[in-house]
């Protein structure tokens, strides 16, 4: 498994929501992917922390840094993969889909491109350009 899917693994197995990564190694030079997740508390955040953390070590893949774990945002750095974890009342606060419109992005899990867009509050042309379970840059 690569690093990307281990972390898609981990935040689907305890539930995370409205999963979005972003392909980014056309616009920053410290990683390639950037992965969003939702969760509903807390408790569920430190969760996934140390889901991503042993699963992690267990396929050789190493965690730089962790900041905000006792947060509604948690970053978790895994050098090439940079995994923000948020409560869904801060997610909709920063609102950081709008900040990366321009990036490749793809849904992973159960949610349809659809249903992001409108839970997400994203512009309605992204309809067309958030596939699941692909990637999309049809801006």
């Amino acid at each position: 498994m690569s690093l990307e899917e281990v972390i898609i693994d981990c935040l689907e197995k305890v539930n995370a929501e409205d999963i979005l990564v972003y392909d980014t190694k056309e616009r920053s030079p410290f990683y390639d992917k950037m992965v969003l997740a939702s969760v509903d508390s807390a408790r569920q955040a430190t969760s996934v922390i140390s889901y991503i953390e042993d699963e992690c070590a267990k396929n050789n893949f190493d965690v730089r840094s962790i900041e905000g774990r006792e947060s509604p945002w948690v970053l978790i750095d895994c050098h090439d993969v940079i995994v923000s974890i948020f409560t869904k009342e801060e997610r909709e606060h920063f609102a950081i889909e709008k900040i990366y419109m321009d990036v490749c992005i793809q849904t992973t899990g159960k949610s349809t491109a659809e249903d992001l867009v409108a839970k997400l509050s994203l512009p309605a042309e992204w309809t067309g350009a958030v596939s699941f379970n692909d990637k999309m840059c049809s801006y």
